[in-house]
């Protein structure tokens, strides 16, 4: 992990209000005690970047912070634990059902995290559960999830989104993954994962480096920020961890994820903001171009200046458009949900976007 002095490098000197609050976060999350005075600014920010249980990891109980925020900070860790104990059940559940069905889901993204640790966790707030599973086991598993209560809230392409009102979040049932910028299977990372024995049933847990890749390439890719200048700091924290606890990526086999020159440079730009954030270096072999340089500083400036991310979006679309396997996985969709594609690139960004 950076020491509390890694200071990110390419900030201007002259900081805005939003973006002097952001630096401060982020040096908050890599173990940096804020100033007293600084804490109202930054428990709002931290809320609604969906990062507070990170906070409370690292400063509940430390008495050199104020009484009131070591309250807080106590009350969210507590309840982030409670959380995420019910999720682990949860899961541990759906993946037994599916066992019984010969059916064994490669977990990514949350549910990965939720299963590699030993016990649930405080610093990391997880909010759905996402399972691969083979194109053939689509009914099966259905069957198995409805048989324990779970309703559809949503389906399509052969994918599902389930749910059940007593739980603390949903399950997501995919079929293919759209992270990468194609429309890879459960059959694509079967070399890329292990098997491993989750309560009374069987997952495969993506290796750390497909882990960063679908960390990287859901926000950057599925979700548009690559094109969009925006950052999901929870996320982010998410791959400093991959980092932190795995060591340096092999940038080589991280790139073979990211067919075409636009991916790649989605990936770059992730990476060089993972650096100017949290102080974590570029993994060897990494040498970002300019368009990726370019976009890296882009989000930063942006996060000052937020009028500036529509034209900015619509000046990245024009300069660097999706282009190969990101473009091939869009002209899969009909129509109607192609246009949907681009209009949201415009939409208004989530709240816990930065």
């Amino acid at each position: 992990m950076p020491t509390p002095a890694t200071r990110p490098t390419c900030w201007p000197n002259a900081l805005s209000d939003s973006g002097g609050r952001l630096l401060l976060l982020c040096a908050a999350l890599a173990g940096e005690r804020p100033a007293d005075d600084d804490w109202p600014a930054l428990l709002p920010l931290a809320n609604r970047l969906l990062v507070t249980p990170a906070l409370a990891a690292l400063f509940d109980g430390d008495s050199r912070i104020p009484r009131d925020v070591r309250q807080f900070l106590g009350v969210i860790g507590s309840r982030t634990l409670a959380r995420n104990t019910m999720m682990r059940a949860q899961l541990e559940e759906a993946v037994a059902a599916l066992h019984a069905r010969g059916i064994v889901p490669l977990l990514f993204k949350g549910a990965a995290g939720l299963a590699e640790a030993a016990q649930p966790v405080a610093g990391r707030l997880f909010c759905d559960l996402d399972l691969l599973i083979a194109d053939n086991a689509g009914d099966d598993a259905r069957g198995a999830l409805q048989d324990l209560g779970y309703c559809v809230l949503n389906s399509a392409g052969g994918e599902a989104t389930f749910y059940r009102e007593r739980d603390a979040g949903g399950i997501d049932l995919h079929c293919r993954v759209r992270s990468l910028g194609g429309r890879q299977r459960y059959a694509d990372f079967e070399t890329l994962s292990t098997e491993r024995q989750l309560g009374a049933g069987v997952v495969r847990l993506p290796l750390p480096l497909l882990q960063a890749a679908l960390v990287i390439g859901h926000d950057q890719i599925q979700e548009r920020d690559y094109w969009r200048g925006l950052v999901d700091l929870r996320h982010l924290l998410d791959l400093r961890t991959v980092v932190t606890e795995t060591g340096a990526l092999d940038y080589a086999a991280l790139a073979r994820l990211f067919p075409g020159t636009t991916a790649r440079r989605a990936l770059d730009c992730q990476l060089l903001t993972l650096r100017d954030l949290f102080g974590v270096p570029l993994p060897a072999g990494c040498a970002p171009g300019p368009v990726a340089r370019l976009q890296s500083r882009r989000r930063l400036w942006q996060m000052e200046r937020p009028l500036s991310r529509v034209p900015l979006t619509a000046i990245s679309l024009l300069v660097d458009p999706p282009v190969g396997a990101v473009a091939r996985a869009q002209r899969g969709l009909p129509p109607r949900k192609r246009a949907q594609y681009v209009r949201r690139m415009f939409a208004a960004q989530k709240p816990n976007k930065a």
